[in-house]
């Protein structure tokens, strides 16, 4: 995968406990609201870059957790699938078609700007894939221009 022009590259990259990333999103969410309503995580990401797979992650280390599915665009990318070839393969045409939309999608609402924890969907440093996650802290204001 290549980045954006306008994507910046987050790192360093370290392995985190999931129960550590789950305390720590739980301790911000809870620092917010005076009355301890549920915490609420959007996960946020390219297309097919993993998002599904954290949420279930982090929902199996938080007791009484759900994960909602609200990505719309998610249901398009499926439905493209489908209409490929025989076998639900989608056209090499029908995923350069979602890409030109997918990234000047991402480069309008730069969801990098706002994450308070980057998580790299293929590490190249080793780590547990049963119990960690590797990411990267939020990316300095200096760097987002």
């Amino acid at each position: 995968m290549c980045l954006a022009p306008e994507e910046p590259e987050a790192g360093p990259w370290h392995a985190e406990p999931l129960t550590v990333i789950a305390a720590t999103v739980m301790r911000r969410g809870f620092g917010k609201s005076a009355d301890h309503r549920p915490v609420v995580l959007a996960v946020d990401g390219r297309s097919s870059s993993g998002k599904t797979t954290v949420a279930g992650r982090l929902q199996d280390v938080v007791a009484g957790s759900a994960v909602v599915h609200t990505d719309e665009r998610e249901t398009e990318r499926r439905n493209l699938v489908r209409i490929g070839q025989p076998g639900g393969s989608a056209t090499v045409q029908h995923l350069r078609d979602w890409m030109a939309e997918e990234i000047p999608f991402l480069a309008g609402q730069r969801p990098w700007a706002r994450a308070g924890i980057i998580a790299c969907g293929t590490p190249q440093i080793p780590f547990d894939l049963a119990t960690e996650l590797v990411v990267a802290p939020p990316l300095a204001s200096s760097v987002l221009g």
